[in-house]
């Protein structure tokens, strides 16, 4: 296993981070009567993921020990439990398997990134996995709750004991929003760039906040780096421009 997997592309995940695994079916707490363990038994027995939970209840609170699937499922076994009525704390003793090569942990979680179908050119999370724990940081545009929506995604993963998410959302602005339209037709135009238009997602992300545009991973050449900071220097609106574009062959 390596110390610690890393990616270049593109908040504790478990009891803290309830508002991005929160959605759990349950609009209303659910009366124990007299047995609260087995309330809670059958609140987890309506998800397969959970049917194999054990739980004991003493004094309000309720534990949780036993195997689940992934992240979101031991989530989801805590935020069902809370909705007990008389239920007042959770411990978890869940166990989550463990993968053993945390390269192909991070693949997934990569793939998992660029797969968001709202994950473009204009957002970039990066970060690594070191002993199940994915780290995450970046920038995403505000148009939807993406941050939350790529940690739910993640913690469906296999393997993936905790999320520890530091990705920002950019401030909402309308002329953000047109820059950052202007400057993909500008970029895709360009004879040095168009080739990179008929990818889903390129190479290189484009961050704009309040006018201050900064780029970053990756680009074929120096040549191309070089074409592409000048283009969008001179977009009007672009107030300023930090270039930290690697490429592919070198300086």
């Amino acid at each position: 296993m390596t110390s610690r997997a890393r990616w270049p592309l593109p908040v504790v995940l478990g009891l803290g981070l309830a508002p991005a695994l929160a959605s759990v079916g349950i609009d209303a707490q659910i009366s124990a009567d007299r047995d609260p363990a087995r309330a809670v038994r059958e609140v987890l027995r309506g998800d397969h993921e959970l049917q194999g939970v054990a739980v004991t209840v003493a004094e309000g609170e309720a534990t949780l020990t036993g195997r689940v699937p992934t992240l979101r499922a031991k989530s989801q076994a805590i935020e069902r439990s809370l909705r007990v009525d008389g239920i007042e704390r959770v411990a978890s003793e869940l166990v989550i398997p463990r993968v053993e090569d945390e390269r192909r942990l991070a693949q997934a979680v990569v793939a998992s990134i660029v797969s968001y179908p709202f994950y473009t050119m204009f957002d970039y999370v990066h970060g690594g996995v070191r002993d199940g724990i994915v780290l995450l940081a970046g920038n995403v545009t505000p148009e939807r709750e993406k941050a939350g929506e790529l940690v739910d995604r993640i913690a469906r993963i296999p393997g993936v004991q905790e999320i520890r998410s530091t990705v920002e959302t950019l401030p909402p602005g309308a002329g953000d929003a047109r820059l950052r339209l202007v400057l993909a037709s500008r970029i895709f135009d360009n004879d040095f760039l168009h080739r990179y238009a008929r990818l889903r997602l390129p190479p290189f992300h484009v961050i704009v906040r309040r006018g201050t545009v900064t780029l970053t991973g990756f680009v074929r050449d120096p040549v191309e780096r070089n074409v592409l900071e000048q283009v969008v220097r001179r977009t009007f609106g672009v107030t300023r421009v930090i270039n930290e574009l690697d490429t592919e062959r070198g300086p």
